[in-house]
C-alpha cells in the first residue's frame, strides 16, 4: 500500500501543477482508476491520507468530492425502490465501507482544523464549499432514509456540528462579505463571487441542522 500511496501523490501532482490541460485530465482519470482498484475497505484511508498530505485548497475540493460520489455509489447499490419509497437492503448494510462516524471526523478536519478556530477563507474556500456539501449529503441521504450509519444524527452529533462548525464558520463569513461587499476593487469582487457559493450551502446546512434539532429536542 505504500507504494500505491506514493504514486498517488505523484499522480496528484500532475493534476496540480502540470501546464498541460489534457494531461491533467488524464492524470485525474488515472487517480481515478488507481483508487478503483484499491479495496473499498481501504479507500477512505487513502483519500484521506491523500488530503492530509495536500496544501491545495482546490485538490481537496476535488479529493473531497471523490469521497462524496464513493458514498453516493455505496448508498446507491445498497438501495432499493418500492413503489416510489427508497428501502436500504440490510444484506448490503455491511458493505457501507463509507457510511461510518468518521466520515464525520474527515469533514470536522477541514471546517474545523486540527490548528483551532475556522479555517482560513478565502484561501480555503474551495475546500470549506466541498466539505459541506458532502456533509449536507450525508446528512440529507441519512434523513431520508431514516438511517444514521455516521451518527450525522445523533443528538451528541447535531449540537457540535451547530456550536462549533456552522455556527463559527457564518460569523467569519459574514464578517468577509461585510468588509468586501462595499469595495469595488478587483481582490473585493474577487472575494464575494468565490464565497456567494460557499455562503449558500452553509445556510442550507445550518437550517437543515435548525430543523433535525427541533426534532431531537
Amino acid at each position: 500500500m505504500p507504494n500505491i500511496f506514493s504514486a498517488l501523490q505523484a499522480v496528484k501532482m500532475v493534476i496540480m501543477y502540470a501546464p498541460n490541460p489534457e494531461l491533467r485530465k488524464n492524470s485525474f482519470a488515472v487517480l481515478k482508476g488507481v483508487l478503483a482498484d484499491i479495496p473499498i475497505s481501504q479507500r477512505l484511508d487513502i483519500l484521506e491520507a491523500l488530503i492530509t498530505n495536500t496544501d491545495s485548497s482546490s485538490m481537496i475540493a476535488i479529493l473531497v468530492d471523490l469521497v462524496r460520489r464513493e458514498m453516493h455509489t455505496e448508498i446507491y447499490n445498497s438501495t432499493s425502490v418500492v413503489k416510489g419509497i427508497q428501502e436500504i437492503n440490510s444484506n448490503k448494510h455491511s458493505n457501507l465501507s463509507f457510511w461510518t462516524p468518521s466520515i464525520l471526523e474527515f469533514v470536522e478536519r477541514i471546517l474545523r482544523p486540527p490548528q483551532g478556530g475556522p479555517p482560513s477563507l478565502p484561501d480555503q474556500s474551495d475546500a470549506v464549499l466541498s466539505a459541506l456539501n458532502l456533509y449536507r449529503f450525508v446528512l440529507m441521504t441519512e434523513s431520508t432514509g431514516k438511517t444514521n450509519y455516521t451518527g450525522v444524527l445523533s443528538r451528541s452529533s447535531l449540537p457540535k456540528v451547530y456550536n462549533e462548525w456552522l455556527l463559527p464558520l457564518r460569523t467569519l463569513v459574514t464578517g468577509i462579505m461585510a468588509e468586501n461587499k462595499s469595495d469595488y476593487d478587483e481582490l473585493a469582487v474577487d472575494t464575494v463571487c468565490t464565497l456567494n457559493p460557499l455562503e449558500l450551502v452553509l445556510y442550507r446546512c445550518i437550517e437543515l441542522v435548525e430543523e433535525k434539532l427541533k426534532q431531537v429536542t
